[in-house]
Order: C-alpha cells, then sequence, then structure tokens
C-alpha cells in the first residue's frame, strides 16, 4: 500500500489534525500513548524511525 493510501484512509479531522498512536515493544507491552499529524506519519513511513507530534 502506497504512503497516501494509508494516510488517505485515517481521519484526521476528529481530533483536529492529529491521531493517537501506540507504541510497543517487540513483547508487545506498551511503551507510550503519543499522537501524529499527517506530517509525522509519513516521516515515519518514509524512514522507518518514529517521528511524533508535539
Amino acid at each position: 500500500m502506497e504512503i497516501n493510501e494509508i494516510i488517505n484512509k485515517l481521519n484526521f479531522e476528529k481530533m483536529n489534525g492529529i491521531i493517537p498512536v501506540v507504541t510497543i515493544d517487540e513483547n508487545d507491552k506498551i511503551l507510550m500513548l503519543a499522537f501524529m499529524n499527517k506530517e509525522a506519519l509519513e516521516k515515519t513511513l518514509k524512514t522507518g524511525l518514529m517521528h511524533y507530534w508535539s
């Protein structure tokens, strides 16, 4: 699936341009709850590194 297809499936408008994201480790332990805007999600998908909105 293309990056734009993934981004377009998400509703960023429900929370004023951001979405919640949960980061987990290899054992499915929750490490953090954060937020992403479209730019952060696009950077994450392109680089494989996590980018968050703040």
